[in-house]
């Protein structure tokens, strides 16, 4: 029987051993990740967006009645659920994930052949499980404006690469906003 305890504690203590060694390789792995830049864009394009812009500006020779149609179209092409309102010239569309456990919620005014891109950022369903795992199960759900912040390694960067990403699948010049 005691010979049976024995055995009971050194197999305890090697399982506890490998599972502390496992969580250290897993906070590990998170840690070096969350360090590595994600790019959406091509490097050189990250490295000219200044830090702080709010927008994007896309100038085109399209009508504004043209643009807004071009633009509707290309967001419901790539699969976002769009709301448009003609009147006021605006297209947004419901959030989407973008990578990197990330969301996007893109704003687009059109005004005189230019086209305005803004949005905000939140958590999309991965990363929404990951906080409530974190957060006791507490709703997290909460969207910002997008900023970009240059560091490359933040959410809000990943959702503003991906209104380039957005502004880019129509022709025209692309400028940044602050």
């Amino acid at each position: 029987m005691a010979l049976k305890r024995v055995l009971v504690n050194i197999v305890a203590n090697i399982l506890s051993s490998i599972m502390k060694k496992i969580l250290l390789a897993s906070i590990i792995a998170i840690g070096l990740q969350s360090c590595t830049p994600i790019y959406l864009v091509d490097k050189s394009e990250f490295a000219s967006i200044p830090k702080g812009t709010k927008s994007i500006q896309l100038k085109t020779g399209f009508s504004s009645d043209s643009l807004f149609t071009l633009i509707s179209r290309s967001f419901s092409r790539d699969g976002w659920v769009v709301k448009s309102d003609k009147g006021s010239m605006q297209i947004s569309a419901e959030a989407k994930s973008v990578g990197s456990g990330s969301s996007l919620k893109p704003l687009v005014y059109i005004e005189g052949g230019s086209a305005f891109y803004s949005g905000e950022w939140g958590l999309d369903q991965q990363g929404q499980l990951m906080l409530q795992s974190f957060a006791g199960g507490k709703n997290t759900i909460a969207s910002q404006p997008i900023i970009f912040e240059k560091s490359g390694t933040s959410k809000n960067d990943v959702a503003f690469q991906g209104l380039i990403l957005l502004a880019k699948k129509v022709p025209g010049e692309i400028t940044y906003l602050k």
